[in-house]
């Protein structure tokens, strides 16, 4: 029961950066403010979730549950080591092309797991 409140908590956190943060930081922050902001934000939402969802898997009680937590800690790991330092590579170097391209595979990336963990709860039930 441990990973699906571990889960719960993780799909918590991202919908509230959907809803409240990511609009509040738009709405009210300079875009050089609001690029700092993310570039500190976004490293350590990624290592907090990766390491939650990690430690669900660990505990997992289904498979289900164990292959989704693992799948998404690995993507939490990619978009935190691999895909974050190129995306800001992107944006120091003006490639908007390539910058649209990465960020959106970012927003992709997250979509996907908000999606599979709405459903590993969904089916845990």
């Amino acid at each position: 029961m441990l990973s699906l409140y571990l889960i719960a908590g993780t799909v918590g956190v991202m919908l509230f950066f959907i809803a409240v943060i990511a609009p509040t930081i738009f709405g009210v922050l300079s875009a050089p403010v609001a690029s700092t902001f993310l570039r500190r934000f976004f490293p350590r939402y990624f290592l907090a979730l990766g390491i939650t969802v990690f430690i669900a898997g660990v505990f997992a009680e289904t498979s289900l549950v164990q292959i989704a937590s693992l799948v998404c800690a690995f993507l939490f790991v990619f978009s935190r080591i691999i895909l974050t330092p190129v995306i800001n590579q992107s944006a120091d170097t003006h490639d908007q092309q390539r910058f649209k391209l990465l960020h959106g595979a970012s927003v992709v990336i997250n979509a996907a797991q908000l999606l599979l963990l709405i459903y590993v709860l969904y089916a845990s039930f």
